[in-house]
């Protein structure tokens, strides 16, 4: 007798697998092939950057912003960091020496990525910076290019806030410079000592960040812009503000400067450091 095709015989063989599958994968909650589930995660992002190069750290701090990560981002910054507003930035005058420090840039930063500050947080941050960024030597007097770096590079920074049935854009156009130490020069903060983070030749970290954006009256590229995005009423609806990237900063400070500090801006110019 003929011997059935082999279609036909692999059809028979397949067929009792196949009946029972629905029930397997009903007992054994296996992932079906014919009908993958759909989740409903918003899925993961791309891995955070190791800081290993002065090019790297700043790449995770612009990956920190993207993420709204503090936990990484207070990781970054050394125990004698510094912000520094622009020379003509005159959201710098309430500060002293137009600078916001370490623990006040983490304050000012956790209000922004998670809250518990007097403003939401923010719904969504997109941070870029220049696609390739170039690491030079820190021209600071004193400052050893084998331990010390820096990096200049475009800021393009745009924030979403929600607040109730509104939403603000915050929009950030303009130029930073990042000044790096080397991990076995860095002053690293005692409370990251204290979760086992030492002296590293492998590590840099972020010790100062300029900021170069310039207002104007006409408009400036390196300025916040604020618009509404969704519908209010007119009289609740806040007007357009210009601020720069220290102004973002400060605004979101929980702790703005004494009076005294404001007061000793007004009368000494800010030293030049």
């Amino acid at each position: 007798m003929t011997p059935p095709p082999l279609r036909t015989r692999l059809a028979r063989r397949l067929a009792p697998l196949l009946a029972a599958l629905p029930v397997l994968l009903a007992v054994s909650g296996c992932f079906n092939p014919f009908r993958p589930a759909i989740s409903t995660s918003r899925g993961l992002s791309s891995p955070a950057p190791v800081p290993s190069s002065p090019a790297n750290a700043v790449r995770l701090l612009e990956w920190c912003y993207n993420n709204q990560d503090i936990t990484l981002y207070s990781q970054l910054l050394t125990a004698d960091y510094e912000f520094v507003f622009a020379l003509a930035d005159s959201a710098g005058n309430a500060f002293r020496d137009r600078v916001i420090r370490r623990d006040d840039d983490i304050d000012s930063a956790t209000n922004l990525f998670v809250g518990g500050g007097d403003r939401p947080p923010a719904s969504r941050i997109t941070c870029s910076f220049d696609r390739t960024l170039i690491a030079l030597a820190d021209g600071r007097p004193g400052k050893d290019p084998r331990w010390h770096k820096s990096v200049f590079t475009e800021v393009s920074l745009n924030v979403l806030i929600s607040e109730g049935e509104s939403q603000s854009s915050l929009e950030v156009q303009g130029k930073a410079r990042f000044f790096l130490v080397r991990g076995d020069s860095a002053r690293i903060p005692d409370v990251l000592q204290q979760q086992g983070f030492r002296s590293d030749s492998l590590r840099w970290w972020i010790e100062r960040w300029e900021d170069e954006t310039l207002p104007s009256l006409v408009f400036d590229p390196g300025t916040v812009r604020v618009r509404q995005v969704g519908a209010e009423p007119a009289a609740t609806r806040n007007p357009l503000q210009f601020l720069t990237l220290g102004g973002l900063k400060a605004l979101f400070w929980d702790s703005p400067p004494f009076a005294s500090h404001t007061a000793a801006a007004q009368v000494a110019p800010a030293r030049r450091r």
